[in-house]
């Protein structure tokens, strides 16, 4: 096996102190690894898991000390995979490869622990036989669910949920409820509370003992004390787990959020000009996007912008101080936010693809014409040409704000009110916009992200039924 990879710990790195296992945050060792030069480890905060809880609540915040998070900084895959099989050696303790979630896997993250291999595998099994999952690609999926990060948490105790069974076709070819189960009005208020939000979520992203998906809201609960249903079709791990019997931690992932706006990418691009949408239209979104990100200086520009991107108090300041020094400040560093929203960081050369998922370069056409649209215009100071000259030799990804697309979670009909190809939709919208909205009649949804002309929808839409406002 030869050495292990030596990292270093400076004697007078401590993590925090004070901690505690139900509110503070959790800090953990890190170190960056690279193959070419000297590597010194410090504390990160990281967030909740299954795994972590679990280890937490068995074994007190101790535990943490066996942990150890990496991040891989080398090109060299060979290297990262001999690594990982020698083991880190940190100031007397050998760490082993534990496992990472799939965001982890993409950002060559991983976990890392000081215990011995049947040790770690023992700890894994709590959760689930492993070892019986085929084929290899399914068990990874299932093991990053373990480490599948949460920002916060509620108590669910015994009782205050249930699991139902999933609606699906006639033959059970189809499950229409494939990873949405339904909250209370109650819950909702809870989550609201604990993030301090101005409104009620209508869906949650959630984590429960074996159980991913999300939650909708929903009236009709079937019994008084219940908080959440679940489905079956959001179980990952045996109910019987032990590590998880006794676990009544939810952990909340994410909630439906207001002005979540949405943005054309290569891969969106690409799937509505397969389906029909003129070349002319998409570019002109874009070139009409670059214009208001270069003149945010004229004061209806501005208004516009911090309207439609949901910059409530900002816009308020601007229109009772108009367009003072600090105002133009601000604006141009939300201009420039969006500039760097556009690029990627990667370098890509002739021999290092692109390992991001999600990430694409442009192809040579469109880039090609896209380089020579408004030929005419000044080439020295737009967005465009910015954007450009930044990224000739990067990853890029198109990114064009559409000021009518919204990025929402996909949830099931909990009232079973809705026809076959009809939705209820209700983004949150300024005046303007929602008078124009209550004519809508069609949506377009796409999934994200997406790959196949399939995972283009168009919708028709409701506006009458009450129960889902």
């Amino acid at each position: 096996m030869g050495f292990p990879f030596f990292v270093s710990l400076p004697d007078d790195v401590r993590p925090p102190e004070h901690q505690n296992q139900d509110e503070s945050p959790l800090y953990i060792k890190y170190v960056e690894v690279t193959d070419t030069k000297p590597c010194y480890a410090s504390y990160k905060k990281v967030e909740n898991s299954l795994l972590l809880r679990y280890l937490v609540n068995s074994r007190g915040t101790k535990v943490l000390e066996q942990l150890l998070m990496v991040k891989f900084k080398s090109k060299d895959n060979d290297f990262i995979v001999e690594t990982l099989k020698k083991g880190i050696e940190c100031n007397g303790s050998q760490y082993h490869y534990l496992g990472q979630s799939n965001s982890q896997l993409r950002d060559k993250t991983c976990f890392m622990m000081n215990a011995s291999l049947s040790e770690m595998h023992s700890l894994l099994a709590k959760f689930e036989n492993f070892d019986e999952i085929r084929p290899v690609a399914r068990r990874s999926q299932k093991v990053a669910l373990l480490f599948s990060p949460f920002q916060r948490s509620l108590k669910l105790k015994s009782g205050e949920y249930d699991v139902i069974d999933d609606v699906t076709s006639t033959l059970g070819t189809y499950v229409f409820t494939d990873g949405c189960g339904l909250m209370s009005p109650e819950l909702a208020k809870e989550v609201q509370s604990l993030y301090n939000l101005s409104y009620e979520p209508s869906v949650i992203e959630v984590r429960f003992k074996g159980f991913s998906g999300i939650l909708v809201c929903c009236n009709e609960m079937p019994r008084l004390r219940l908080k959440a249903l679940f489905r079956n079709s959001m179980s990952n791990f045996a109910s019987s787990s032990e590590a998880l019997i006794d676990m009544d931690t939810l952990g909340i992932v994410d909630y439906s959020r207001t002005y979540s706006l949405g943005y054309l990418d290569t891969q969106t691009v690409m799937l509505l000009a397969e389906g029909g949408a003129s070349r002319e239209y998409l570019e002109t979104l874009q070139n009409n996007y670059y214009e208001v990100l270069d003149r945010l200086e004229d004061k209806t520009y501005a208004g516009y912008f911090l309207r439609t991107t949901g910059n409530e108090d900002f816009l308020q300041e601007f229109q009772r101080d108009g367009m003072t020094d600090e105002v133009t400040g601000k604006l141009q560093r939300l201009k420039t936010k969006e500039i760097q929203n556009m690029k990627r960081g990667k370098i890509i050369d002739e021999n290092q693809g692109n390992d991001e998922e999600g990430d694409s370069e442009v192809d040579t056409k469109f880039q090609r014409n896209l380089k020579t649209m408004d030929a005419n215009a000044d080439r020295n100071s737009t967005t465009k040409d910015v954007y450009l000259s930044q990224n000739m030799t990067r990853a890029f990804d198109i990114r064009v704000l559409t000021p009518d697309a919204r990025v929402v979670y996909g949830a099931s009909d909990p009232y079973d009110q809705l026809n076959y190809g009809e939705c209820f939709f209700q983004p949150t919208l300024h005046k303007a916009e929602c008078n124009a909205f209550s004519f809508a009649e069609f949506v377009l949804v796409m999934r994200r992200p997406s790959y196949h002309a399939g995972d283009v929808r168009v919708l028709r839409l409701t506006h009458k039924n009450e129960a889902y406002k």
